[in-house]
C-alpha cells in the first residue's frame, strides 16, 4: 500500500468507512476466527494453575463450537461462545449446550458470537427461542497480509515489554478494556511467553507507559489481541503506532496473515480503531453477530 493509498484511507467519512466493513471472505475469515479462538486458550492455558482455579477459567469444545467461560472473572470478554456454522446454520443443540455450560457455572451475563454465514432470520429466532438479544454491534473482522506498511509520525516510543515490565502492561489492559482487577493475574503471564509479544508506548517527557498492545502468533498467522491508551493519552495516534509496530514485527518474523477485530463502523459514530486498522492496510473479511442475555453489560 502505497502513502497516497494510506492517506486516501485516513480521509474517508464514517458511511465511507461503513461500506468498506461488509466483504466477506470464506477462507480469510476462518483464518481470523481460529486464531483468535487460539489466543484466548492460550491465554487461559498460560495461568497457573492456583489462579486457573480460583478464577475457574475454562476452554470447552461444544461439537463445532468453542467455549470460555470464568465465573471469576465476570466480563465478556472472558465468558462466551464461538458458535460455528455448518451449511450456513448454527446448531441449536450446540446453543443449548453452551448455555447449560454456563448456568452449571453460574455465569449469568455471556456472549454469544455467531458464525458470519450464520447471520439471518433463522439465527434470531433461534436467539429469541433461547430469550437471547442482539448486543450492542457485530464485530468485523479484518485482515491484512505482509505488504509495506505507511509511516506513521508520532511522539510516542514503542518497546516491547519485558518480565520486569509484565505488571505495568497487565495493569493496562485491564484499565483500559475496563476488566475485572484479577485478570491482571492473567495478562502478567504472558508478557515474553512464546507465541506472545506485548508492547508498550511510553510518554516521551515521563517515560512512563501509557499505552499497550498485544500480538499472538501462530504458525504464519499474527493476531492483533488488543490495544490500550490511557485517557488523557487519546487521539496522539498511540495505538495506530502500536499496530504499526505489531504489524512490522509480524512481517519480520514471517508471518503472512494477520488479523484483529472492532466493533462494526457506525455512520453516525466515530470508529478510530477500524480507521487505525484500514489506514494500515487491513481490508474487512467478514462479520459475527453477538447476543447476550437481557441486562447484560459489556
Amino acid at each position: 500500500m502505497t502513502g497516497h493509498d494510506a492517506q486516501a484511507r485516513s480521509r474517508l467519512s464514517n458511511e465511507e468507512l461503513l461500506e468498506t466493513a461488509h466483504g466477506f471472505e470464506a477462507v480469510a475469515y476462518r483464518d481470523a476466527v481460529d486464531v483468535e479462538i487460539s489466543s484466548t486458550r492460550a491465554l487461559y492455558q498460560a495461568a497457573p494453575s492456583e489462579v486457573a482455579q480460583r478464577l475457574g477459567v475454562e476452554a470447552h469444545e461444544v461439537g463445532r463450537s468453542t467455549l470460555f467461560v470464568a465465573p471469576g472473572l465476570p466480563q465478556l470478554m472472558f465468558n462466551r461462545v464461538e458458535l460455528r456454522a455448518g451449511d450456513g446454520q448454527i446448531s441449536g443443540e450446540e446453543l443449548r449446550s453452551s448455555l447449560r455450560i454456563f448456568a452449571d457455572r453460574g455465569v449469568s451475563h455471556f456472549l454469544v458470537q455467531v458464525d458470519a454465514p450464520a447471520s439471518g432470520e433463522p439465527t434470531r429466532q433461534l436467539m429469541a427461542a433461547e430469550q437471547l438479544l442482539p448486543f450492542r454491534r457485530p464485530w468485523v473482522k479484518l485482515v491484512r497480509d505482509s505488504a509495506p506498511l505507511p509511516t506513521v509520525a508520532t511522539d510516542f516510543e514503542v518497546v516491547e515489554a519485558t518480565a520486569s515490565q509484565a505488571g505495568v502492561f497487565a495493569a493496562l489492559m485491564v484499565q483500559g478494556f475496563a476488566l475485572p482487577a484479577a485478570a491482571v493475574e492473567l495478562y502478567s503471564q504472558i508478557v515474553e511467553r512464546p507465541g506472545w509479544r506485548a508492547y508498550l508506548a511510553l510518554d516521551p517527557q515521563a517515560g512512563v507507559a501509557v499505552a499497550a498492545g498485544l500480538a499472538f502468533i501462530e504458525g504464519a498467522c499474527c493476531y492483533l489481541a488488543g490495544g490500550v491508551t490511557l485517557p488523557a493519552y487519546r487521539r496522539r495516534q498511540a495505538q495506530r503506532v502500536l499496530m504499526h509496530r505489531r504489524i512490522e514485527d509480524a512481517r519480520l518474523a514471517g508471518v503472512t496473515c494477520i488479523t484483529t477485530e472492532t466493533g462494526l463502523p457506525l455512520a453516525t459514530e466515530e470508529n478510530p480503531s477500524y480507521r487505525n486498522m484500514i489506514h494500515l492496510g487491513f481490508r474487512a473479511v467478514g462479520t459475527r453477530d453477538n447476543y447476550a442475555p437481557a441486562g447484560t453489560r459489556w
